[in-house]
């Protein structure tokens, strides 16, 4: 039971962007569509205002869809069953969901369309690796379990990175 605890402690870890929300004390971040859209470092000089206009909205439209699917993972109910079997396959659901969401935009924005062809391949392993959680605990392996749990743990790892890049590129100058 310890090995399901800690595989939805790291798949609920997938809080992103405006879900997480600012840090206590830290000043609020303005809406994308506020935000300058130039990666840190990177100039908008010959970007004119209505692309910047258009790569803000973007940024609106993929923190939304990914937030969806964090929101589903955060509102499922600690501990639904003994075997975890339907909080794991939820999990992978609303990560399947957000993936299939996210790829359907055709997004302008070359950073944000390779930022969220990231999210999309990163969710799609997310919610692999939870059903292979979710085998492992049925089988009782304790090594299918610790491997599945170290798997997941990298993920996140990579989530993170995927979470730190949208932020810096979709967050205040």
């Amino acid at each position: 039971m310890k090995q399901l605890a800690n595989a939805c402690a790291s798949l609920a870890a997938l809080t992103l962007l405006a879900a997480c929300g600012p840090a206590p004390g830290a000043p609020e971040a303005p809406p994308a569509s506020q935000a300058s859209m130039a990666p840190p470092g990177a100039s908008t000089e010959g970007v004119d205002e209505a692309t910047l206009a258009r790569w803000a909205e973007e940024c609106d439209v993929a923190i939304a869809l990914i937030n969806a699917g964090v929101d589903q993972i955060e509102a499922m109910p600690p501990g639904a069953s003994p075997d975890g079997s339907p909080q794991l396959e939820a999990m992978a659901k609303a990560l399947e969901k957000a993936a299939a969401e996210l790829e359907k935009q055709a997004f302008t924005s070359p950073d944000l369309a390779r930022l969220g062809g990231f999210y999309v391949g990163l969710a799609r392993a997310l919610a692999g690796s939870a059903r292979e959680m979710d085998q492992a605990i049925d089988s009782g392996d304790q090594a299918r379990i610790a491997s599945a749990q170290t798997k997941l743990d990298q993920l996140t790892v990579q989530e993170d990175a995927i979470v730190d890049e949208v932020n810096a590129y979709c967050g205040p100058p």
